[in-house]
This record gives C-alpha cells, structure tokens and sequence, in this order.
C-alpha cells in the first residue's frame, strides 16, 4: 500500500471514529437533553435535510477545482464547531439549527475523500475495501469506548469524543502528499452533463434504491440504542453491539476484491435487500433476546458494508473521472441526504405512535420494494468490471 492510502486509511479511521461516536450515541444524548422520539426523528430528519443539495454544490466546486483536500478541510472544521455548539444548546430550534449546520458541511467530507481514494487507487479500483476497513476498525474501538465512557462519566463525553475525532482527521490530511488535480475541468478534461448518465434506466434506478435503503436504515441508526436501553441493556452492550456490526463489515471489506469480481450488481444487489429485509423483521421482533441481536447486528456486513462496496465501484464504473466528485455527491445527497431525512422523519413518527415493529416493518417493505426494482431493471449478466462508462 503505497503511502499515500496509508494517509488515506488513518484518514477514514478518525472520520469514522468521530461517526461511531456520534451515530449511535446522538439519539439517547437528545434523549437525555428532553426530546421525545418524534422530536429525535425531526432532529435527525434536520442533520441529514441539507445533505441533499449541499454535497452537489460540494461535488461541484471539487470537480471544478481539483481541490478536494481543502473542500474536506473546511468540511471538518466547520463541522466540529457545530458539534461543539451542541452542548450550549437549550431549545429545539437550536438544536435543529446546529444539526442542519453539521450535515451541510459534513457532507463535504466523505464525498470527496471517497473520490480521493479511487483516484489513488489507479488501476486497482477493487482494493478500494482494504482501504476502507480502517474506517470501520475506527468505527468500532470508538462505538465501544464511548459506550464505556459515557456510561461511565456522563453525555458530554460524546461531545469531547467526536471533536477529537475529527481534530484527528483534519491532522491527518495534512500529512497527505500534495498531488496535481488530474481529474479537474481546469485539466482541460470535458465538462460532462450528468443528465446523459442518468438517462440510463438501472442507474436512474440505482440512485432510488440508494435513497430506500438508507431510508431503511433511519429506525436502526436513529432508535436501536433506545430499544437497547428501554429494554433493560446498558451504554456499554449496546457499544458491544455496535461493534459485531462494525466487525463483521472489516471482514467483507477485507475481502471486498474478491467479492466484487465474483458477483454481477444485479445478484449483488438482490442478496443486499433480501438480507436488510429479513434482519429488520428480526430486530423489530426480537430485540430483546441478546442471541439473536448478535446474529442480526452481523448482519449489517451485507446490508451495509456490501451495499456500500457495490455502490462505489458502480459510481467509478459509470461516472468518468471529471465527473466521479459529482457521481459521489449525487450519492451521497439522494441516500443520505434525501433517504436519511425522510427515513429519520417517518421512523420517528412510526416509532412514537405505533412502535418499533411498525418502524422496522416498514424499513422492511422499503427493501423488498429496491429488491424487486433492482430485480426488473439491472441486467442479468453483466458483470461490475465490464459496466460501461459514459465519457
């Protein structure tokens, strides 16, 4: 691994340290700060609403610039000053506020260290998992010492956590080495209309699937710590949880390029929906038996980690380079901007006024649906290496 993913892969360490610091931990802080589950919705709802323009305009100055480091840079300052802020707040509205802040510049993040990434990658795009995994081994040590550290010590230890996580992560990136844009408009590549891509049924298609199953994941992601802990489970086990999720996904972006080479988008897409489907009827049924919170948490390499694998190579299969900071953008913005918001919103409400089962039931239905969406548009055969690209 040359020294540049080296970099890259301390980068996606803290990055995802901050997140599993955050993502799990933020809905029973709001909790303790007074909000009921519908208001946690609209607050989640509130950090992801600005994710569905702000990574396009994000992607938009990036490709144009070729200065992705420093779009990342201002992501990360901007982003932990909001975070810092939190612990000031008294009302909804700033709370709201301050999370709209973080998601918009936030999404400036990811998007670009993404791209960065497979830029770096070359001609080995499929290695991309073995980068990636550190990202989740970050995730992990974090969901589980905040569990430990938060439990033992208080809320505000989760405030202190992500923003050194991220003061981490912005130290990093200066130890990255300065390489010419290769991939900017300025470089005298051809601007390319995104709208000629998207005129192609199954990526237009691919990017409603990206928004149902982040959609999906909303009552996992904004309530599963909740359910643990109503349920009689500490900070510390429900870090534990976290942590077999997180685990099981390094191991399939350990091994990410041999199982890229072996499926075709289609099976693996298929495999991805039929398995979030079934662990969302399990949580939602038999949370409160820990055996099998196990199993369902592992499960979380396919719904997650591999849905994530599949959607990068097919973003750098048929998004050109002048064009990849916008096809990770346009990404991120549907699914976790778009996905995220109405996922966050309506689990909230579901959770509120019929419970967890109808929440995951529903994430459920939204899996089946991709499924049978993904079933009657992609093509049956064609591998991920041979999708074409659109110059």
């Amino acid at each position: 691994m040359s020294f540049a993913l080296r970099v890259l892969a301390l980068v996606y360490f803290w990055q995802f340290a901050a997140m599993g610091a955050l993502l799990p931990f933020l809905p029973p802080y709001l909790a303790n700060r007074g909000f009921s589950p519908s208001d946690i919705g609209w607050l989640l709802a509130s950090m992801t609403v600005l994710r569905i323009v702000a990574p396009t305009i994000w992607g938009y100055v990036a490709d144009r610039t070729g200065a992705r480091v420093r779009v990342v840079q201002i992501g990360l300052v901007g982003a932990g000053l909001s975070v810092l802020t939190l612990e000031h707040a008294q009302t909804f509205s700033t709370f709201a506020a301050l999370l709209m802040v973080y998601g918009a510049l936030s999404a400036a993040i990811l998007p670009q260290v993404e791209t960065v990434t497979v830029d770096a990658l070359g001609d080995e795009p499929k290695r991309y998992g073995e980068v990636r995994l550190w990202g989740s081994v970050g995730f992990v040590l974090s969901v589980v010492a905040t569990g430990f550290l938060v439990e033992r010590f208080g809320q505000p230890w989760l405030i202190a956590i992500v923003v050194f996580c991220q003061a981490f992560t912005l130290a990093t990136l200066a130890f990255l080495p300065k390489q010419a844009p290769r991939h900017s408009l300025d470089n005298g590549l051809k601007p390319v209309a995104l709208s000629r891509i998207l005129r192609r049924k199954h990526v237009a298609v691919f990017f409603g699937i990206a928004l149902l199953m982040s959609a999906s994941h909303a009552p996992y992601y904004g309530f599963f710590a909740i359910q643990m802990k109503d349920l009689g489970y500490g900070q510390t086990v429900i870090g534990a949880l976290w942590a077999v999720a997180v685990i099981t996904e390094i191991g399939l972006f350990s091994q990410s390029q041999r199982i890229l080479s072996a499926l075709t988008i289609r099976v693996g897409l298929i495999l991805v929906f039929a398995v979030s489907a079934a662990r969302w009827i399990g949580t939602g049924l038999w949370a409160g038996e820990l055996w099998l919170s196990w199993i369902f948490q592992a499960a979380h390499a396919i719904s997650f980690g591999l849905f994530h694998a599949l959607s990068i190579e097919f973003i750098r299969s048929v998004f050109p380079p002048q064009a990849h900071g916008r096809g990770q953008a346009l990404y991120t913005a549907i699914s976790f901007g778009a996905g995220g918001a109405i996922g966050a919103a309506s689990a909230g409400v579901l959770w509120e006024s019929h419970g967890a089962l109808a929440a995951y039931f529903t994430a459920a239905l939204a899996c089946a649906l991709a499924g049978v969406l993904v079933a009657a548009t992609f093509p049956s055969r064609a591998p991920l290496s041979t999708e074409p690209k659109e110059r």
